[in-house]
C-alpha cells in the first residue's frame, strides 16, 4: 500500500514537472525528460503505447537518449507497427551501440 502511495506521488511529482513551460526560471530540460520517461514507463506498464509515443517521440527527434528510445522501441513493438520498430532499432543501433572496435579504441585510449 504504502509503495502504490509512492507510485502515485511519483508520478504526480512528474506530471507537474512537465508542466512547467520552457521559459519558467524552474524549467530544467534534463528533469523534464526524465519525468516524461517515468510517465511513459508507467503508459508502458498499462499497456498504453500511444501515451509512450505521445510523451517520447518529440524528445526523442530533438534529444534522443538511449531510455527514451528503448521505451519508444517497446511501445511500437506493442502496437505492432514493425515499420518503425525497424527504423528505431536501427536508429538506436547507429546512436548507442559500441561495437567491439569502438570498445578497443577506448581501452588504448585510457
Amino acid at each position: 500500500m504504502a509503495n502504490e502511495r509512492s507510485s502515485e506521488q511519483g508520478l504526480a511529482l512528474a506530471t507537474a514537472i512537465i508542466q512547467i513551460r520552457y521559459d519558467d526560471p524552474r524549467y530544467d530540460n534534463d528533469l523534464h525528460l526524465q519525468a516524461l520517461n517515468v510517465l511513459a514507463g508507467n503508459a508502458l506498464a498499462k499497456e498504453n503505447y500511444k501515451q509512450v509515443i505521445d510523451y517520447l517521440q518529440t524528445p526523442y527527434d530533438v534529444l534522443p537518449t538511449l531510455r527514451s528510445g528503448t521505451l519508444l522501441l517497446r511501445a511500437y513493438q506493442g502496437l505492432g507497427n514493425n515499420e518503425k520498430v525497424e527504423a528505431l532499432l536501427a536508429d538506436l543501433q547507429q546512436r548507442f551501440s559500441f561495437g567491439q572496435h569502438n570498445i578497443n579504441d577506448s581501452i588504448q585510449l585510457y
